[in-house]
């Protein structure tokens, strides 16, 4: 009787893997490669008859790097695996740890992911990195929280503790999508202002630095024309830019704080905040800068960030303390970076930023007054009451504007005179200096040319500039600096012209301090543009 082997013991069969992927995130990346493609190659056309500065590279740059951050997220969207008791993360990072050691899936924006052990991760590199973050957790984009809570029934885990910080931002953000599921306000202001923007370059208008008249005629905020009864202007200005850098900057900063703004104030909120806050910075640009060509959606967007502190101190108590620093910081930073642009930089238009700040602040407050047992979805009477009140501040603080006096057509004929009279005298004068100096001709010829050409034609302009009459304080402004700059121009010639005649050097020195100072005049003036 032979001895049979006994049976091994089954093995368990292995698990099947286990692939989640964020379901947003082949539709983020296939819209958002469509729409920096469809950007980058409008501009591209667009520039054909433009000359391509500096600029125009950088915001290529930006839009091809957004283009292939979008193909990258079309293609490996974010993405973790469970299989045999690991997790393993696919994208955007990799690496990979037991699975007893995530401690929490939870929401805010994104999945976050934390773990009880970072040296616990595999490659090691990756437990050091996450050590030198703030808070040692992954964020994967494109999972909704409707998704997050699946995964965490499917695994097994627990939902976070309530009186943890993760769960009490996780609450925050499920309140927010609970009332307002899906944000539409905002996507249609950044649309309709990508597409007035693209209607205007097709019409002729520059893609970087478009013409002041070309943004007058399109219905930019200026003073003369809208204390004259155009006052629709107010409106239409917060949905013009000021070239292609000026209107990514502000979709960008739209897109982040509009969102939230939508949610936290109701779509309707957040529509008429944004209106009567863009409305308010206009007002406040014609009170500040009549003169000045003003547009942009900035003085709007500031408003939002107003909005939004106004909630924030008195919704304190249902804001959760991680979300409530995060938004400070953001709108924060963004204050004082547009600041320190207005400070430094000629020809921004502060006075629109501040005036919508202060409106959104105000409209904020109203809009989040706190009440017992209400929810964020408040009560519609309130962005209603902000839009009667707000739109009567708005409407008498434009009423008590002064009126700005029409530019004088008669200047501008003179000044767009004087500029092709200075090209070809400048051009004449330029060319007969390098052939006195190449020996092409004498001092003498020079001379004569000072005498018989230059100075009776700069003589002429210097008079017809000095009889125009009836200008605004801007025309005034700007025809005395060019009167100055004339005169020491004229001045400079004649010394020349007798210092070429006579031989005396001390007249030619003279002649070369006034031709430094009209270089001077004319560096001061491009400087005020």
């Amino acid at each position: 009787m032979s001895d049979s082997p006994e049976p091994l013991p089954e093995q368990p069969a292995p698990s099947p893997p286990r692939e989640f992927i964020g379901r947003r995130g082949r539709v983020s990346g296939l819209s958002g490669a469509f729409g920096f493609g469809v950007a980058a190659g409008f501009l591209l056309w667009s520039l054909r008859r433009e000359q391509v500065e500096f600029g125009t590279w950088v915001i290529l740059g930006f839009l091809g790097l957004a283009f292939l951050a979008c193909l990258h997220t079309l293609f490996r969207p974010p993405r973790f695996a469970v299989e045999d008791g690991q997790f393993r993360l696919d994208a955007p990072l990799q690496f990979r740890t037991p699975l007893a050691n995530v401690r929490t899936l939870t929401f805010d924006d994104s999945l976050v992911v934390r773990f009880h052990d970072l040296d616990q991760l595999q490659p090691p590199e990756m437990g050091n990195k996450l050590r030198a973050q703030p808070h040692q957790e992954v964020r994967l984009p494109d999972f909704p929280l409707a998704q997050v809570e699946e995964i965490r029934q499917s695994l097994g885990m627990p939902s976070p503790n309530p009186d943890e910080p993760t769960a009490r931002v996780e609450a925050f953000h499920r309140t927010l999508l609970t009332e307002v599921p899906r944000p539409y306000v905002t996507p249609a202001l950044v649309c309709v202002n990508f597409l007035v923007f693209a209607v205007m370059v097709l019409s002729g208008v520059g893609v970087l630095n478009p013409r002041p008249l070309d943004l007058i005629h399109w219905g930019a905020n200026y003073g003369p024309n809208t204390t004259h009864g155009e006052w629709w202007r107010l409106l239409t200005a917060t949905f013009l830019h000021i070239g292609a850098l000026h209107l990514l900057c502000n979709m960008w900063a739209l897109w982040d704080v509009g969102v939230l703004m939508e949610r936290l104030v109701t779509p309707l909120g957040m529509l008429v905040l944004y209106l009567l806050s863009g409305l308010a910075g206009s007002a406040a640009s014609l009170y500040w800068n009549p003169e000045v060509v003003s547009a942009g959606a900035s003085g709007a967007i500031f408003g939002l960030f107003g909005g939004l502190m106004g909630v924030m101190l008195l919704r304190r108590g249902q804001m959760p303390i991680e979300v409530a620093r995060r938004v400070r910081t953001s709108g924060l930073t963004f204050l004082a970076f547009n600041l320190y642009i207005g400070f430094s930089v000629p020809g921004i238009d502060l006075a629109a930023h501040l005036g919508g700040w202060a409106f959104g602040l105000v409209g904020g407050l109203l809009l989040s007054r706190p009440r017992a047992g209400e929810s964020f979805a408040r009560q519609p009477w309130r962005p209603l009451l902000l839009a009667v009140g707000g739109g009567l501040v708005v409407f008498l603080a434009a009423y008590l504007v002064p009126t700005v006096a029409r530019p004088s057509e008669e200047f501008q004929r003179v000044l767009n005179e004087f500029k092709g009279t200075e090209t070809e005298v400048l051009a004449n004068y330029n060319d007969a200096v390098t052939r006195l100096r190449n020996g092409e001709t004498t001092e003498r010829e020079l001379a004569d040319l000072l005498e018989r050409t230059v100075l009776p034609r700069w003589r002429e302009s210097l008079r017809r500039m000095r009889e125009v009459d009836h200008l605004s304080p801007r025309q005034q402004r700007t025809r005395a600096d060019l009167l100055e700059y004339m005169e020491a121009r004229e001045e400079g010639w004649d010394l020349l012209a007798q210092a070429t005649r006579t031989g005396n050097g001390v007249l030619s020195e003279l002649a070369a301090v006034k031709f430094r100072q009209a270089e001077q005049i004319l560096e001061r003036m491009m400087r005020k543009k």
